[in-house]
């Protein structure tokens, strides 16, 4: 106010600012839009746009094998599911079974993959 009272420039009136009131801030996530992944949106949101990679937890090097096939399997294709403990991916694979249309391989890629209708990070309330 001084600095601009030795200019010649009239202010207004102080204004009273009551410091004591400080409310908080909520912050809500959004909902997944389905671009990407519910992750990638997560951090867009909560920080900084640039992901770091994600670091190796000790005890968790677990993979998970499961031998299966479909129920009503006219064509007997058989699967394995293997769940990989270290990142929480999953990934499913057919094995060959000659003659019978289906050349077996990758038949679900390995990522990160939930129950549909379920939220990977439920919002907290």
């Amino acid at each position: 106010r001084r600095f601009y009272s030795s200019k010649g420039i009239t202010l207004n009136t102080k204004i009273q600012v009551n410091s004591a009131i400080k409310g908080k801030v909520s912050h809500s996530i959004p909902p997944h839009t389905g671009f990407g992944t519910e992750e990638d949106s997560l951090v867009s949101c909560m920080g900084s746009l640039v992901l770091s990679p994600p670091r190796k937890r000790r005890g968790h090097e677990v993979i998970l094998i499961f031998a299966a096939e479909l129920v009503h399997n006219p064509f007997d294709r058989k699967f394995v599911i293997k769940f990989f403990g270290e990142d929480e991916t999953l990934q499913i694979k057919e094995k060959p079974n000659h003659n019978n249309g289906f050349p077996g391989g990758i038949f679900l890629a390995r990522g990160k993959y939930t129950k549909y209708g379920r939220k990977q990070f439920p919002s907290e309330s």
